[in-house]
């Protein structure tokens, strides 16, 4: 017993920690509802950041257009001032027409030299390279022919003036775009490099909770293990207490030793042999022949054996002066000397000595005395 009181002490600090175990799921828990909160905040912050990088890269491609776009108005506006170059350089050479050349220019008019010139022809020398202009207007040209030449030649270096300051426009603009690009692309910078901070933080976050939360499972798997096997041994010494409660009752108590039909009770009656009165000492309980008989209380054979009327006959003794008959039995199935307990297979029921058909005579004695059996059994 005093054993028991400390098993049950025992479960009660087990229920005490049990409760602790609660308040651990709880808190295990809530820090798993943290976690779901911090991947939902990392999956939508890696969220922000790779739409960031992929805006970022759509900027850097831009820049890269807008520098092939830059790149080629750099060189035709290269192109565009070698051109105005060689376009004034021949402005310069109909203005250097030598005096000499003048006059055989005059006779060559006079005499009709050289034929007018066709204008395809003019706007050819108009836009032919410097060496080619220089070797024609050296067979000095018609003065018509030259003012028209100077004409074309005033008219071109308009228009590359205009082209080359329409490139240059373009250039001009194309560098604002891609300094307005490169500001922004400094700010995508900037927040993925603040994205990143965030990500890892609340990575180290993350990784703290499932370490904390692998703890605090470990620790209520620990403890709940601790408290089951605490329980299994309230339960087994309870169960132990459970059959020592029985085994007293099992030797303090009578059960009625078989199934029948009660025919004959204790005391004074009209014997069915000798159609005489006489004291039955016992009771009778009649069913078929081989009806199962048991132990009526937890005791000792002291007999087991024929003997006389009772036919085939066992004996127990159960202490404090208290025995047990059981008679008229087809078959026993136990020996002197043995101890049974309550409700234990002793033999079979018959009609064994003086008898007048199958059932079971059973007795209780008290110090020699017989007592009814019916006042005894629970």
């Amino acid at each position: 017993m005093k054993h028991l009181k400390s098993m049950i002490a025992a479960l009660l600090v087990a229920g005490t920690l049990s409760g602790f175990a609660v308040d651990t799921v709880h808190a295990v828990e809530d820090k798993k509802a943290m976690l779901v909160t911090v991947n939902s905040e990392i999956e939508a912050v890696s969220l922000i950041k790779q739409e960031t990088a992929n805006q970022l890269e759509v900027n850097l491609n831009e820049i890269e257009k807008i520098n092939r776009d830059k790149e080629i108005h750099r060189i035709r506006a290269e192109y565009l001032r070698d051109n105005l170059e060689v376009t004034e350089r021949k402005l310069e050479m109909l203005d250097s027409t030598r005096p000499a050349n003048f006059i055989k220019a005059a006779m060559l008019s006079l005499s009709n030299g050289y034929a007018e010139m066709e204008l395809a022809d003019l706007l050819t020398l108009v836009h032919s390279t410097l060496d080619e202009f220089e070797a024609y207007q050296g067979e000095f040209l018609k003065a018509d022919d030259r003012k028209m030449i100077e004409e074309g030649l005033n008219e071109k270096i308009v228009k590359i003036k205009e082209d080359l300051s329409k490139c240059q426009s373009n250039i001009t603009s194309l560098q604002k775009d891609k300094e307005s690009v490169e500001v922004i692309n400094t700010e995508l910078n900037n927040r993925i490099g603040e994205v990143h901070v965030q990500v890892e933080t609340l990575s180290v976050q993350k990784t703290q909770l499932e370490t904390e939360i692998r703890a605090e499972e470990e620790r209520i798997k620990a403890e709940q293990e601790r408290i089951r096997l605490e329980q299994e041994k309230i339960k087994a010494e309870q169960e132990r207490l459970r059959q020592i409660e029985i085994e007293k009752k099992k030797a303090s108590t009578f059960i009625k030793p078989t199934n029948g039909r009660l025919t004959s009770g204790f005391g004074n009656r009209k014997d069915p042999v000798t159609k005489r009165t006489a004291f039955h000492a016992g009771i009778d309980l009649a069913n078929s022949k081989g009806t199962r008989i048991n132990a009526s209380r937890n005791g000792q054979v002291i007999f087991a054996g024929n003997k006389g009327t009772y036919g085939k006959f066992i004996v127990i003794r159960h202490g404090n002066g208290i025995e047990t008959a059981y008679a008229h039995l087809s078959s026993i199935n136990v020996r002197v000397g043995q101890n049974v307990s309550q409700g234990q297979h002793i033999g079979n029921m018959g009609s064994t000595g003086r008898s007048t058909g199958s059932h079971l005579h059973f007795e209780i004695r008290i110090n020699g005395s017989a007592v009814n059996p019916l006042k005894y059994f629970k």
